[in-house]
């Protein structure tokens, strides 16, 4: 037997929020107000009436023979009928059914809903931690052929400064020559490249 807590204000939840096997389905109803009026259950399997009957405080169960249900989606709520009127109407959460190999489960929609988020969270979470993996990666990467660059700039300076068959001249005459911009190297980097 599966029990619906229903609410005032808000959804009606199942008190187990965990998968369970299904035959016939048996409902109890707690928190049917009790005030003056009628109450009727209804309940409907992908959009088709299956069960209706009245409830009370006191007679708070309804059963839902298993050839009513098929795999989809399971809704149902409570109304309270004062004259023949309905005036509050007690949604509850769907269930979510499920048939595999001649057997059937169902699964209330809210908690199946929370793992699929707790789920998506961890996935994130997992994609997280590989970009920033990636990303670091990369910031190396970039780091190591940055360095392998400098270090090929301060050989051609080097050579452009001692070799008789160049002009030879200043750094900054280098720079000019061969039009390489260091404006955003540091300059504990460019002293490194002038041999300083």
């Amino acid at each position: 037997m599966k029990t619906i807590q229903l609410k005032m204000n808000g959804m009606g939840r199942y008190g187990d929020v965990s998968p369970f096997p299904m035959g016939d389905l048996e409902i109890e109803l707690i928190g049917i107000p009790s005030y003056s009026g009628e109450f009727r259950f209804v309940a409907q399997c992908n959009g088709i009436k299956c069960a209706e009957s009245t409830v009370s405080a006191a007679q708070n169960r309804v059963k839902i023979p298993r050839d009513k249900l098929t795999a989809g989606r399971f809704s149902c709520f409570v109304s309270h009928y004062s004259k023949g009127t309905e005036v509050k109407r007690f949604p509850v959460e769907d269930l979510l059914i499920t048939e595999l190999n001649a057997s059937v489960s169902a699964d209330p929609e809210i908690a199946e809903m929370s793992r699929r988020i707790a789920e998506l969270e961890r996935q994130a979470e997992e994609e997280r931690k590989a970009r920033v993996q990636t990303d670091t990666e990369a910031k190396e990467a970039i780091e190591y052929a940055l360095d392998i660059a400098l270090a090929l700039v301060k050989f051609a300076f080097e050579d452009y400064r001692e070799n008789v068959y160049l002009h030879g001249g200043s750094f900054e005459e280098f720079l000019q020559t061969y039009g390489i911009d260091l404006s955003k190297i540091s300059a504990e980097k460019i002293k490194k490249i002038k041999g300083e």
